[in-house]
C-alpha cells in the first residue's frame, strides 16, 4: 500500500481481480445437516417466554453455565469450543459472524443437543471408524480440501483431528436420524409446473449482460487488500452507491474502485454469462435491468456497486430445463420447514434454563479454540482513576522518541475483538497523526499490526512480552497503554457502548501525555 495524494491509502493489488469475479464461484461447504444449520430459522423462543423454556435468574447458579438442558449443564467454555470448531469446519468466513454470534450458536447448539439424544433413544449409534471415514470422504469431496489441510487448519485454529472426527460423527448421527424420522423428500411434477408457472420471471433470463463494477475490498477480502475493516468498507461502498449514477458511474469508479485492473476503464467488466461470476455477483447483475446499479453487493473479494450496460439475447428455459432445479429449490423448502417444526417439538419438550452471558463466566475463563475472547466486567481497580481499566503500578513504557506506547491484541475469530477494532484504531490513530503517541493493533494468529500498511508477521519481542505478562492466560481483546494501564476484555460491550469505549482509551492517553509532561 502507499499513501495517495489525498493522504490515505492506495491500493496495490496482489493479483487480477477482474479474473478472480469471473471465475469465482460460490461453493457449499459442508454435508447436508450442516447445510440445515445454514438455511433454517430456528425459533427464537429460546429466551424464557415460551413453554417448556425457562431463563434463569437464578444468582447460585454457577456463573460459567450458560445453560441447562433436562438438567445437564452447558458451560460456556464447551460452548465457544463447539462455537469457534462449527465456524471453521462449516466453511463460515469472519463475515458471517455478526449474523451468527456465539449468543444465536446456543439455540442451535441446543437444539442439536436435542436431536442426538432422540437418536440415543431409537438406538441410532456410528459403526466407528467406517461411518466417520466415509463422513470425512464426503466432507473433503464437496471443500476441496485434503487430510493434510484440514489437519493443518485444525491445528491452527486451536484443534485437534479428534474434534472434526466427533463433529462429523454428530452430522452423521443427525442425518440418519431425520432421514429415518422423515426419509426422502419427494416433489412431484405437478408441484415444479406450479413453481415454474408462478415464477417465470427467474427462466426468462439474458444470454448475456455488459457490467462494470466499483469494488471496495476490506481486511478481510480475497485477493485485495485494505486498511479498512469490513464495516468502513461496507459504510465506504454505501457512501459511493448514493453518488452513483449512469452518468457519474464511470468517473466514480475511477476515484474509488480498488479494482486497479478495472478502475481506469471505468469499471469495465465486459459481457459475462451465468455461471462465469461469484454467486452473489451474478445474481444480483442479471436481475438488473439495462441502467440499473445495484446497491452493494458483497463476495469474498469485497464489496461491489453493480452498473448493467447492455445485454444479449434472452434465454428462455423450459420447465423441462428447469424442472431438477426446481425440484432441488422445492425440496430444501420442505426440509427446512421439516426440521423447524421438528426442532419446535423438541424444545416444547424439553426442560431449557438460560442463563444471560453478562451473569456468566465468560469473561473471566479462558475458552477454546486459539484464545477465549472476553467481555470485561467493568472493573473499578484500586489503584486507577479510570472506570474499566486497572493501574499496573508500572513506569510508562515510551519509543526511542519519548512517545507512550499503546497497544491492543486481538484476533479475527473473536467476536468481542471485531466489536472493539474499529472504535480502538480510530481514535488511536487520531494521537499518531499528531504524533503524540506510538501505536499498535496486533492480530496475535497473524502477528500483522493492523494499524501499519505493510503486512507483517512477527510481534517484536518486547511488545509480545507486554502481552505475555498482562495476559498469562492468552485472554483477548487484550488493551496495554503506556504499559501503566491495561485491560483484559471490552469495558462497555455488554451496553453496546462504543463511544464509552472511545472516551475512557482518550482518558487514559491524555493522562499519560499530560504524566510526561509533568516529569
Amino acid at each position: 500500500m502507499a499513501k495517495d495524494s489525498h493522504g490515505g491509502y492506495k491500493m496495490i493489488n496482489k493479483m487480477d481481480i477482474r479474473h478472480k469475479i469471473i471465475i469465482m464461484t460460490i461453493v457449499s461447504v459442508i454435508i447436508p445437516i450442516i447445510l440445515f444449520w445454514k438455511t433454517t430459522a430456528y425459533p427464537s423462543n429460546i429466551d424464557g417466554k415460551d413453554k417448556g423454556i425457562a431463563a434463569s435468574n437464578d444468582k447460585s447458579v454457577k456463573k460459567n453455565i450458560v445453560a441447562e438442558i433436562n438438567g445437564e449443564s452447558l458451560t460456556y467454555e464447551e460452548l465457544l469450543k463447539q462455537y469457534n470448531l462449527f465456524l471453521m469446519m462449516s466453511g463460515y468466513q469472519e463475515q458471517k459472524r455478526e449474523k451468527i454470534t456465539i449468543e444465536s450458536y446456543l439455540e442451535r447448539y441446543i437444539i442439536e443437543i436435542l436431536m442426538l439424544r432422540d437418536a440415543i433413544k431409537v438406538g441410532i449409534k456410528t459403526t466407528w471408524p467406517d461411518e466417520v471415514l466415509q463422513q470425512k470422504k464426503i466432507y473433503f469431496g464437496t471443500t476441496g480440501q485434503t487430510e493434510d489441510i484440514l489437519s493443518i487448519n485444525l491445528i491452527k485454529a486451536g484443534f485437534s483431528m479428534e474434534d472434526a472426527d466427533r463433529f462429523l460423527e454428530k452430522n452423521f448421527i443427525i442425518n440418519t436420524l431425520l432421514n429415518m424420522k422423515f426419509g426422502e423428500i419427494e416433489i412431484s411434477d405437478g408441484e415444479a409446473q406450479e413453481y415454474y408457472s408462478g415464477n417465470s420471471g427467474q427462466f426468462n433470463t439474458p444470454d448475456r449482460i455488459k457490467v462494470s463494477h466499483i469494488l471496495i475490498c476490506h481486511r478481510e477480502s480475497q485477493g485485495c487488500k485494505s486498511k479498512m475493516t469490513r464495516q468502513e468498507a461496507k459504510k465506504t461502498a454505501e457512501y459511493i452507491r448514493n453518488l452513483a449514477t449512469p452518468e457519474k458511474f464511470t468517473e466514480l469508479a475511477k476515484q474509488y474502485s480498488m479494482d486497479t485492473t478495472t478502475a481506469t476503464d471505468g469499471g469495465n467488466l465486459g459481457y459475462i454469462n451465468k455461471g462465469m461470476a461469484a454467486q452473489a455477483f451474478e445474481d444480483a447483475a442479471f436481475k438488473l435491468n439495462i441502467g440499473e446499479i445495484s446497491d452493494p453487493i458483497e463476495t469474498n473479494f469485497g464489496f461491489h456497486i453493480i452498473y448493467v450496460t447492455d445485454t444479449k439475447g434472452t434465454r428462455v428455459t423450459t420447465f423441462e430445463e428447469a424442472r431438477e432445479s426446481i425440484k432441488k429449490i422445492l425440496k430444501g423448502e420442505r426440509a427446512r420447514s421439516i426440521l423447524r417444526n421438528y426442532s419446535e417439538e423438541l424444545l416444547k419438550k424439553a426442560d431449557i434454563k438460560i442463563y444471560p452471558f453478562a451473569n456468566n463466566k465468560a469473561a473471566n475463563d479462558k475458552g477454546a479454540g486459539v484464545q477465549g475472547s472476553l467481555v470485561a466486567e467493568n472493573p473499578v481497580a484500586s489503584k486507577s482513576s479510570f472506570q474499566t481499566f486497572n493501574n499496573t503500578g508500572r513506569d510508562i513504557c515510551k519509543n526511542n522518541t519519548r512517545l507512550p506506547i499503546i497497544i491492543l491484541f486481538t484476533s479475527s475469530r473473536c467476536p468481542h475483538c471485531i466489536w472493539i477494532g474499529e472504535t480502538f484504531d480510530s481514535t488511536v490513530m487520531e494521537y499518531v497523526n499528531n504524533g503524540l503517541i506510538e501505536a499498535h493493533h496486533y492480530d496475535i494468529e497473524t502477528e500483522d499490526d493492523l494499524l501499519t500498511a505493510a503486512i507483517e508477521t512477527k510481534i517484536p519481542q518486547n511488545h509480545l512480552k507486554i502481552y505475555q505478562l498482562g495476559s498469562p492466560k492468552d485472554y483477548i481483546p487484550y488493551f496495554n497503554f503506556g504499559c501503566k494501564y491495561d485491560r483484559i476484555g471490552n469495558g462497555y460491550e455488554k451496553q453496546d457502548d462504543l463511544a464509552g469505549e472511545a472516551r475512557e482509551f482518550s482518558q487514559i492517553i491524555d493522562s499519560l501525555l499530560s504524566e510526561q509532561h509533568h516529569n
